[in-house]
């Protein structure tokens, strides 16, 4: 049996190549792994997701409202999504409750009881 199927040594092979990661910075390892067919990917942060060139590419992240967030998924290749969108200004808390199907009685009950401000 090859020692990766050998669930008695996951413990030990875990330690093992979390040492190994941690002898290099993410830009060593991005050096290393990118372009050489390995199956890697950084770990990104939030600030880095939306300009890292995998999602620029594939327009993970979209804007609306001036708000940059990720775009809608699924994704599939014959139906186009409905890039989220704000409300327009106009639109106040009522009508927007409105809009989603409730009632002008559990309208009331929600501002009344402060669950919106």
């Amino acid at each position: 049996m090859q020692i990766q199927n050998d669930q008695r040594q996951w413990d030990a092979m875990r330690d093992k190549l979390a040492r190994l990661i941690e002898t290099k910075t993410r830009a060593e390892w991005d050096e290393i792994m990118i372009g050489h067919g390995a199956c890697y990917t950084p770990v990104l942060s939030l600030a880095e997701a939306p300009t890292h060139p995998h999602n620029t590419a594939r327009d993970t992240f979209v804007t609306a409202g001036n708000v940059l967030q990720p775009a809608p998924a699924p994704r599939y290749s014959t139906h186009k999504t409905t890039p989220p969108r704000m409300p327009d200004g106009q639109t106040d808390t009522r009508t927007i409750l409105a809009n989603l199907g409730y009632d002008t009685d559990r309208i009331a009950t929600i501002l009344n009881a402060g669950g919106i401000a």
